[in-house]
């Protein structure tokens, strides 16, 4: 979530009480003069107790506390329609209910992080390290370099320049000299490569990525996860698990993607399902 010292991102949370009380602590470090007394003056209420009691979520936020907060506070609409779902989905007792809004809420999140398809994928995912240089390539806060990614993705330098140089072949990226330095830029950053069935290219890909999440169980465990389930599902229940799968990415996607890498670590998540059993009807 966010520090003191940085605005809370609307989108950046699923539970209101933890942005209205990050909220709190920026305006707090911003402000010395900020209290409960005057934000209560502020939204209007009549007591600093009561709103105290909404942020700490001991007290339900009402409509009218979501009207003027987000007018108060959001310069969108889709930051004002966040807010109020986030109000519902944090004041929902029910499993329907908080199902429903958090739909409204994936929908949004969706909305506000378009991401572009890459064109030619096939040379795209020939390599990982070409995924991976685009995503290094959306932060502002590196020196886009061929120094950084060499020691951000421990590779030889000339390994990287081969790749940046093959993702500017692609007109995916684009490069200018400075003070005798080189800075690259990217033309995409947030992107897609299309789920394109029977792609060879894509087989290679995944083949390789699993391959490196099993050389990574010798990390630290805080570093590194697996997790496997055994379930049953009919062919209806399995197209509805793989769109929660693609849901489930979208949402991590939008919520993490962010422009700034300080602090950060970029990780690789993979997501997989094969059946391990027959079915009944293919017995004998």
């Amino acid at each position: 979530m966010a520090n003191s010292n940085s605005v809370p991102v609307v989108y950046d949370y699923l539970d209101i009480t933890f942005y209205l009380q990050d909220y709190y602590k920026f305006r707090k470090g911003k402000e010395k003069s900020f209290s409960y007394e005057s934000w209560s003056q502020e939204l209007g209420i009549n007591s600093r107790s009561f709103l105290r009691l909404i942020v700490i979520g001991k007290k339900r936020v009402s409509d009218l506390f979501v009207e003027e907060f987000s007018r108060l506070n959001f310069s969108s609409i889709n930051e004002e329609e966040y807010f109020a779902y986030l109000a519902k989905y944090s004041r929902a007792t029910t499993q329907k209910d908080k199902q429903a809004f958090g739909a409204e809420l994936l929908r949004i999140l969706k909305k506000n992080t378009q991401q572009n398809s890459i064109p030619d994928f096939t040379d795209f995912v020939s390599s990982p390290i070409l995924p991976r240089l685009l995503t290094l390539l959306s932060f502002k806060d590196l020196q886009l370099t061929v120094p950084t990614f060499t020691r951000l993705l421990n590779m030889p330098e000339d390994e990287v320049v081969v790749a940046l140089n093959k993702l500017e072949e692609m007109d995916l990226i684009s490069k200018e000299e400075n003070g005798g330095v080189v800075h690259w830029q990217t033309r995409n950053s947030k992107f897609k490569v299309q789920d394109k069935k029977g792609s060879s290219d894509l087989m290679k890909f995944h083949r390789q990525s699993l391959m490196e999440a099993i050389q990574a169980f010798h990390l630290p465990h805080e570093l590194r996860r697996y997790k496997s389930l055994l379930l049953p599902f009919s062919k209806e229940e399995l197209i509805l698990l793989y769109e929660a799968m693609d849901n489930f990415a979208s949402e991590q996607f939008a919520r993490f993607s962010g422009d700034h890498y300080e602090g950060r670590r970029l990780f690789q998540i993979n997501l997989n399902v094969h059946p391990v059993a027959e079915s009944l009807e293919q017995r004998g």
